[in-house]
């Protein structure tokens, strides 16, 4: 292929992939509202602020297996902060016509949140993974099968 045609034909590729970035960014704002829907449509013992009073309250009669458990839930919520961040900032992007004084600042903390969700994602399933051979035998399975069912409190 001569040259111009290889340029025009990157040309294509790169705007379906940038096509295909948005619809996925887009799909995940929708998931990410739907979850915030569900939490507070929860139950208050399926709540993750119900879950962590019950953890601090073992925590405060000396329950020294519980300080790992309130460690990971603080972590879940700063994920979903930065989620929701990275969500807020991509919907910016997309609509950029109408925010053109701050594109570029947000485009660097689009990309800098890519960067943290891409570590958690990587802690998380080293987390799991580690769990799973050492203290927690069975937690990959009770993730997938749904666990225990959640106190009705």
């Amino acid at each position: 292929m001569a040259p111009d045609q290889l340029r025009s034909l990157t040309s294509i590729v790169a705007h379906r992939i940038w096509d295909w970035h948005i619809w996925i960014g887009i799909t995940l704002a929708s998931f990410l509202a739907f979850r915030v829907v569900v939490s507070f449509l929860q139950k208050g013992g399926q709540r993750t602020a119900g879950k962590l009073a019950r953890l601090k309250a073992r925590a405060a009669q000396g329950d020294p297996t519980v300080g790992k458990a309130v460690w990971v839930r603080y972590s879940y919520r700063v994920f979903y902060v930065i989620l929701a961040v990275m969500v807020l900032t991509g919907l910016i992007l997309v609509f950029e016509d109408y925010f053109s004084s701050i594109e570029h600042t947000v485009k660097e903390i689009h990309n800098v949140t890519m960067y943290l969700i891409i570590a958690f994602v990587i802690a998380h399933i080293v987390g799991v993974v580690r769990a799973e051979v050492t203290t927690e035998p069975g937690l990959t399975s009770d993730m997938i099968h749904g666990g225990e069912p959640a106190d009705n409190a």
